[in-house]
């Protein structure tokens, strides 16, 4: 197989858009009730400008076409967070290239960097059908939390931690 990696620009907006789109819709109905689905994609099947341009989210390409995206962005220090932490961001890969290692390329790198830029423990809000993945990869989970989403609509995610 032929992949090619490279840090997201904010011109790629549209094609992560559409991947992210075809994931979520997808991939979440199996583990939420429709009212937060509906309630979230509109928050998360969309590109983040800001970590478009953050030099730290990856586009991954398999024969030239995009299958996964990812990254991180370190998190400042405060009361519940440790100096030296980052949070991953954003993961999914298209969910018709699913189970093929496409998102472990991706998590390696992002540990590569991250342990480069002396990062010491990685956190993530996982969705519940993507525990697996992250358990898989060593992320420990701590449980689960209800995040608000909407008046009256909640979506649980569950909060993982693993070393770089």
């Amino acid at each position: 197989m032929t992949y090619t990696l490279r840090p997201a620009r904010p011109t790629d907006r549209p094609v992560v858009d559409n991947l992210l789109g075809a994931v979520y819709p997808r991939l979440l109905l199996d583990d939420y009730d429709d009212v937060a689905v509906d309630a979230i994609l509109p928050l998360i099947a969309k590109a983040n400008p800001d970590l478009l341009d953050s030099g730290s989210y990856y586009m991954l390409f398999e024969h030239g076409d995009l299958v996964a995206v990812g990254g991180w962005t370190e998190t400042a220090p405060g009361d519940d967070i440790p100096e030296g932490t980052a949070h991953v961001r954003h993961f999914a890969t298209h969910p018709d290239r699913l189970k093929r290692g496409h998102a472990g390329r991706l998590m390696d790198h992002v540990r590569t960097k991250a342990r480069a830029r002396g990062i010491k423990r990685l956190e993530c809000l996982s969705s519940l059908n993507a525990r697996p993945f992250y358990s898989k990869l060593g992320f420990r989970d701590h449980g689960v939390d209800e995040a608000p989403i909407a008046p009256g609509i909640t979506f649980p995610v569950v909060r993982m931690a693993a070393q770089p």
